[in-house]
């Protein structure tokens, strides 16, 4: 039950329970009889309260080593509701066994059978020819999931406004909804605390192969980015630095690194940000993080191609100058990675595009679903689902 409400399998507490539980107990038996021999016969009391000490600091150390003694101790994915049925039923059928030798093997194995078709479920999903993109609901911040057809996960920034729970309240949940339990890249558009504060507790809970990030991030000198970059490397995850001109392979995804360049440009973090152009097929997907600026004139010098999906910079701000953006990249949908706002309108840069425009509020998590036989797009919570036509007619139709 826990696992399958919690995701979360207590490892270490269940190894540590035994001898905490027989701990405190001496703790409380000794405690009880230091506060009877001090009235009954006070020369005894410092004994009992050597064996009252001793126990709880035994407890604290045990406590203290399984705090420490492994990272990501239990943390689970969703666990399967035909697999719970399952188990509960085999727990039930446990006091009709008669207790023999050779029906207890057989119910051991029978367990073990059920434990290792849950391992085995994922590996059994069959994969397709499908990229699914879904920009998650976080507040104002960015998390946005790709996953390949090929069987990978890459995250594009992970961090909220709403603080480093965001991991806890959403980003570790949809990853386990989805059964995911490895993240393969995870893309660090640029070095703003809601962009990347959701990261130690998303190592803690998923083991990520590779961080990717700007030629510029380690040089922001704060204590956030600072306590970061430990986390990654008290995880040991290799770091990679893209820059534009770099290209970068998940099967058949291709993503170009259009920007920031090797030095520069001046100014904010958000004139960095990361901007990758994700290509699946025909089908183009650009994300922006918080660019703005001279980043923005930067990116607009190279002429970006046609893409059919635009994050919209800086979650859908007035102050950046989308429109020549949104001229040259032409896309059918905008999606605006946004905390709640007074009214669910189209932000007043955005007016005049003919380009349907998403905000996470208030529609929640937006995902694209690129394929063969065309792009979809879904909302999570107005329940929207529409194709859109690429890459010539570039229309959104319900």
């Amino acid at each position: 039950m826990a696992a399958a409400r919690m995701h979360f399998v207590p490892l270490a507490g269940l190894l540590i329970g035994p001898p905490v539980v027989l701990l405190t107990s001496l703790a409380l038996v000794t405690g009880f009889l230091l506060m009877l021999t001090q009235v009954i016969c006070p020369p005894l009391v410092p004994l009992f309260a050597t064996f009252t000490s001793w126990s709880l600091l035994g407890c604290d150390a045990l406590v203290d080593l399984a705090a420490n003694w492994w990272a990501r101790q239990g943390y689970v994915s969703n666990l399967p509701v035909w697999w719970v049925i399952g188990a509960y039923l085999l727990f039930a059928a446990g006091p009709l066994v008669r207790p023999s030798g050779r029906m207890r093997r057989v119910a051991l194995l029978g367990g073990l059978a059920w434990l290792c078709l849950l391992l085995l479920a994922p590996i059994c999903r069959g994969r397709n020819d499908e990229l699914r993109v879904t920009f998650l609901a976080v507040g104002h911040g960015g998390c946005t999931v790709m996953e390949t057809p090929d069987g990978r996960t890459l995250v594009y920034d992970a961090g909220s406004t709403r603080g480093p729970g965001v991991t806890r309240r959403q980003i570790a949940p949809f990853l386990w909804h989805r059964g995911i339990r490895r993240i393969d890249e995870l893309f660090l558009s640029h070095a703003d605390l809601d962009h990347f504060n959701g990261l130690r507790d998303l190592l803690d809970r998923f083991p990520v192969g590779q961080i990717t990030c700007t030629p510029t991030f380690a040089d922001k000198n704060n204590q956030a980015v600072r306590h970061i970059l430990d986390v990654i490397e008290k995880h040991r995850v290799p770091v990679r630095i893209v820059q534009r001109g770099d290209q970068l392979m998940a099967g058949s995804v291709t993503m170009d690194v259009l920007h920031p360049p090797a030095e520069g440009p001046e100014g904010i973090e958000n004139v960095r940000s990361m901007v990758l152009l994700v290509r699946h097929g025909e089908h183009r997907i650009l994300l922006t993080g918080d660019l703005e600026g001279i980043g923005l004139v930067e990116v607009m010098k190279q002429q970006p191609p046609r893409a059919d999906v635009m994050m919209a910079p800086h979650h859908g701000s007035h102050r950046v100058e989308v429109g020549p953006l949104i001229e040259q990249v032409n896309p059918a949908v905008i999606v605006s990675p946004q905390g709640e706002r007074p009214k669910p309108v189209k932000p007043t840069a955005y007016t005049t595009t003919k380009a349907r425009f998403l905000g996470t509020w208030p529609h929640g998590a937006v995902t694209v679903r690129s394929h063969s036989s065309g792009l979809i797009v879904e909302t999570f919570v107005t329940r929207e689902r529409f194709v859109v036509r690429t890459p010539r007619g570039q229309e959104a139709e319900r």
